[in-house]
């Protein structure tokens, strides 16, 4: 079925004359796949890649046009863009965990004192205000944001198709778009409703982001699963310092407490204001030079908003799960082993890019090909890959963070995630995983064999004979296409550097990866060779091998 699916999306039919209005319907389009990312939402995907197709051409459609109406319509094209992404929410919301912790606060409080009858009319006492510091529980969350995986595929196409397309003469075309607006050759008047998604100082932009801070203004409301109302927060510029709530009464204490450890908090976005102009100073202290801004306001219900506490919808691509079980289960390489080291099972490639992409939804890779490696992922992109493939595949995930298995409460975005907070525990699962290095090294001996190679093949001296480096690769390679070692394991040497689960020795805040890569020589693909990186980079020459318990 996959491959009827895929022979009848490249038969595409011919394009139809310009639309004003395409990358309006590109969206639509992506909405209309994500709503329902199987093979039944076929006739969207196939329209967005037609659509997509005919833009990257640069020409709007298959008719011969003069260049007069190329420069017209790609005008229609870019004003398309600006007025549907301004309108549609250039950005996805998140809010961090809600966190507790005591602090001080001022509060003038009634005392009584002792007083000269005498001074004061006969009265014996009385009662002053003072002022005194008392601990008091106060609450904090973060709110960041980020550009939604449809906002960049879709600049992709439409910046691409503009470079085909673009004329010397084309003066009216920012060179610089879309970080200017192609409103901002036009009267105030026309344009004076137009936001970018960007912003370099020109009037006529989204400022979506200047100085470390978004121009995305929000006001919510923290609610625990009984729809009780615990805090409000108001207008807060998103991004540029956590948001406090403090002066709280005991009977709310209470209720916060108990939904923070049963891990029910919602946030319950009520306003959201985009922020657009030329702003003489930016402050994370005043709103002053925000409330002078223009803003456009955002239906709530339309706006990504990503909560942790409750599961969030990725962007998604049609996707084929069962293909994703049949690569897993063909792919793995059993390794007995020796008395010091228990058995175990590894991939027999990398991990590529179509399963990655079947079980991810996404494909994070800069070169572009399903059967080769997957690459640009994260030691936390491996993890949560490893616990999903466990899933679809009906087994019981290994990995956990704080005592969760489910990728989906830990607050983490593959592929744009920094940090997964808290802690990451290793339970006895059946499912994927990333080999520790001693398994890693043990299979790229070549197990009980024990070779004593210093690059994992049959030969130890020709290394270009099993692995792509940096002097036969200046880019990566399909998996599977040099000789493989004793276990029938390919790649193990060079290609990418593969992810393993141990911690650099010397710095416990370090992740190591194995076996060299196409951008590195000879001398860093040896076995005994280690690449440490911190758990949230990514780089092109990094990729994934997974293992799992023996069966």
């Amino acid at each position: 079925m996959k491959k009827v699916f895929v022979a009848a999306l490249f038969a595409l039919c011919a394009v139809p004359l310009f639309s004003e209005n395409w990358v309006s319907e590109l969206g639509n389009c992506w909405d209309a796949v994500e709503a329902n990312p199987t093979l039944s939402s076929r006739s969207s995907f196939e329209r967005y890649s037609e659509i997509a197709k005919a833009l990257k051409a640069g020409k709007p459609g298959l008719s011969e046009v003069s260049d007069e109406e190329l420069h017209s319509a790609w005008i229609s094209i870019l004003k398309d863009f600006e007025s549907y992404w301004s309108s549609n929410c250039p950005k996805k919301i998140t809010f961090s965990n809600l966190r507790k912790y005591m602090g001080t606060e001022v509060v003038k409080v009634p005392f009584t004192i002792s007083v000269d009858p005498e001074e004061y009319n006969g009265e014996t006492t009385r009662t002053i205000i003072q002022e005194e510091i008392r601990e008091t529980a106060k609450y904090s969350v973060s709110i960041s944001s980020d550009f939604t995986l449809k906002y960049n595929e879709i600049l992709s196409i439409v910046k691409s198709g503009l470079r085909v397309a673009r004329k010397s003469d084309w003066t009216d075309i920012p060179r610089n778009w879309p970080l200017e607006s192609v409103y901002s050759f036009e009267s105030e008047s026309d344009s004076a409703d137009a936001c970018l998604v960007s912003y370099i100082g020109k009037k006529i932009a989204s400022v979506a982001q200047i100085n470390g801070c978004d121009f995305l203004d929000i006001s919510f409301d923290v609610k625990d699963s009984s729809g009780h109302t615990l805090f409000s927060s108001g207008k807060k510029i998103i991004g540029t310092s956590d948001v406090i709530f403090e002066k709280i009464d005991a009977e709310k204490v209470a209720l916060a407490d108990k939904a923070i450890e049963d891990g029910k908090i919602i946030y319950a976005p009520t306003e959201l204001l985009l922020r657009y102009g030329e702003p003489e100073h930016v402050s994370s202290y005043s709103r002053e030079w925000a409330e002078n801004l223009p803003s456009k306001s955002f239906s709530v219900s339309s706006v990504r908003f990503e909560n942790p506490y409750e599961t969030f919808h990725e962007e998604k691509h049609v996707i084929d799960e069962e293909e994703a079980r049949i690569i897993a289960s063909e792919m793995m390489v059993r390794v007995q082993g020796d008395g010091t080291i228990g058995s175990f099972e590894i991939g027999k490639t990398e991990v590529t890019q179509r399963l990655y992409k079947d079980v991810m939804r996404k494909n994070p890779s800069n070169f572009l090909n399903l059967d080769k490696p997957v690459e640009t992922v994260s030691f936390f992109d491996a993890i949560v890959f490893c616990n999903r493939l466990s899933e679809i595949c009906g087994k019981q995930p290994v990995y956990s963070v704080d005592g969760k298995t489910d990728c989906d409460e830990w607050h983490y975005v593959p592929g744009a995630g920094n940090t997964l907070f808290g802690e990451i525990e290793v339970g006895g699962g059946d499912g994927y995983r990333l080999p520790t290095e001693e398994e890693w090294m043990y299979a790229a001996h070549g197990g009980e064999a024990h070779e004593e190679f210093a690059y994992s093949g049959r030969n130890k001296e020709k290394i270009a004979e099993i692995a792509w480096y940096k002097k036969n690769a200046f880019k990566t390679r399909e998996s599977g296409k040099k000789e493989p070692n004793s276990l029938g394991l390919f790649d193990m040497t060079g290609n990418v550097w593969e992810w393993c689960f141990d911690v650099h020795k010397k710095d416990s805040s370090k992740r190591i990866a194995k076996g060299g890569s196409w951008s590195y020589d000879e001398r860093f693909c040896k076995i005994s060779d280690i690449y440490i990186r911190s758990p949230n980079q990514r780089f092109d020459c990094l990729g994934i091998r997974v293992a799992a318990l023996a069966r």
